[in-house]
């Protein structure tokens, strides 16, 4: 019931260790059938983990974090959280949400204002698996010593995203959404306008290749079915 997510809070801003803030962590192989549905999720400021691919330690996930599970995470407001630590760790990010080796569903959330080093709504790290639908991802930001993507930040290849709208998210680097490592994105039918970096509106960039379908992106791109 929609109206119950604003009231049904789950909020993680008094973590017993600072190393384990995420408001929910998702770290013990669980698959689809493990639901997250019909929450606000708040306050979380990350985990500390392992990175297995570059093999060193990441603070990652402000509100949940996901990593080497595939749960489905749904009709959630995912909002107000940060990852910007970066004591003992090589990396941080993700504020809403950073999803690493998974094939996750993350659908119909409202994903917003949250804060991160990099990808301030989401991280999203080496997932062939993972469908990322039907969410809106708006008023994220980055620091301005981060790396980028006030939307999304993306490295390593990605499932499906489709039928989301990243609007209005800022950052130094990519304000809608920045890839690196050589990334191939594909997206289809979404809509992606106002992220700024500065006072430019950038809304896609980095080290990877987008495939974009479909889609309504400020300033155009090229691509079958673009507006």
């Amino acid at each position: 019931d929609v109206s119950f997510i604003n009231t049904t809070i789950i909020n993680g801003s008094n973590p017993q260790s600072p190393d384990s803030a995420s408001v929910v962590l998702f770290l013990s192989g669980e698959e689809n059938t493990a639901i997250l549905q019909g929450f606000t999720i708040t306050g979380g400021k990350g985990t500390k983990n392992l990175d297995l691919d570059g093999n060193f330690f990441v603070r990652t996930g402000g509100g949940i974090i996901i990593y080497q599970s595939s749960p489905t995470v749904r009709h959630n407001i995912i909002t107000n959280n940060e990852v910007v630590n970066r004591s003992g760790v090589s990396h941080c990010g993700g504020g809403g949400l950073a999803v690493t080796r998974s094939g996750a569903i993350i659908s119909n959330n409202i994903i917003y204002k949250n804060n991160g080093n990099d990808g301030g709504g989401l991280t999203l790290g080496r997932n062939s698996g993972t469908v990322i639908r039907n969410n809106i991802i708006a008023y994220n930001t980055t620091i301005p010593t981060g790396i980028g993507g006030g939307g999304l930040f993306i490295f390593g290849q990605q499932g499906r995203i489709i039928n989301n709208t990243i609007a209005y998210n800022n950052s130094n680097k990519r304000g809608g959404m920045e890839i690196q490592d050589g990334a191939t994105v594909n997206l289809e039918n979404c809509i992606i306008y106002g992220n700024k970096t500065g006072s430019t509106n950038t809304q896609l960039g980095g080290n990877g290749t987008f495939n974009v379908t479909n889609t309504n992106i400020e300033g155009g791109w090229t691509g079958e079915g673009n507006i």
